[in-house]
């Protein structure tokens, strides 16, 4: 019989581009299964996290709170957003930061950062999240900024250790870790690691998605038990495919955690 590590090297081996991988109980040292882990990635949406963490942060020390109010702008509205069709309005911090995870929502994503600053952001990822690989260097969508060579990264180990710190309530207070937390559960995109698991499965997590890469990372709940489960797929041939084997090892990943666990 084919070990489930046999199984997850056949589906990288197969797959004509870069993968990196991690999973990891959370109050365990070492890894169940790892793969170029520590490699350096465009983060995508992946580092909505860490702008998520950093607000939060503000909000902690009082120096923002989540009921004040932003104003979205028509100029700042983008053509990928799904939430803000209706032109400008002032929103609550609150709902800005739920739209930036829960959707995705690039448009709330800059405003936030506008608000609050990159430098901020890059401040707290150092500071607090304490992480080599993970910096904030441009805007959602800004492809000019993609030309002059800036860009978002993470890696698989440093968002082990976001997620790691946030579920431990190491940061923030528990009330606020709760409120990311909660935010992270109610992702509505469930098309990778999710696609091919019918169960209900609490997964707190975030995607990513851009021309040439998707991720999927987050804390999995198997049996009151906590994982860390992240996949990344970049500079593949066809894009069409990453998903789909997202989800092929999402499923993988599932039952055999659901093998391990025990109650």
């Amino acid at each position: 019989m084919e070990s489930w590590n046999e199984r997850i090297n056949r589906e990288i081996a197969q797959f004509q581009g870069k993968v990196s991988m991690l999973i990891k109980r959370l109050d365990a040292v070492v890894p169940l299964y790892e793969y170029h882990s520590e490699e350096r990635l465009i983060s995508a949406s992946m580092i909505k996290v860490a702008i998520l963490l950093a607000i939060l942060e503000e909000v902690r020390a009082q120096r923002a709170h989540l009921s004040d109010s932003l104003f979205v702008s028509e100029t700042d509205i983008l053509k990928d957003t799904k939430v803000f069709v209706d032109g400008g309005a002032a929103y609550c911090l609150e709902e800005l930061l739920a739209w930036m995870i829960i959707e995705s929502d690039n448009t709330a994503t800059n405003v936030l950062i506008q608000h609050f600053s990159m430098e901020l952001i890059n401040a707290y990822i150092k500071n607090h999240l304490q992480v080599s690989n993970t910096c904030l260097k441009r805007r959602m969508m800004d492809q000019e900024a993609v030309k002059q060579g800036f860009d978002n990264y993470t890696s698989e180990q440093d968002m082990c250790v976001i997620f790691t710190k946030l579920f431990a309530h190491e940061l923030l207070t528990p009330q606020l870790c709760d409120l990311a937390i909660a935010m992270l559960y109610n992702q509505r995109c469930q098309n990778q690691l999710m696609r091919y698991i019918y169960q209900p499965v609490p997964f707190a997590h975030k995607t990513g998605t851009l021309s040439n890469l998707n991720h999927d990372m987050g804390v999995m709940k198997i049996k009151n038990t906590l994982y860390y489960v992240g996949v990344s797929l970049y500079d593949c041939q066809d894009m069409s495919i990453n998903k789909k084997l997202i989800g092929k090892l999402g499923r993988l990943i599932y039952e055999q955690l659901c093998v391990i666990t025990q109650d």
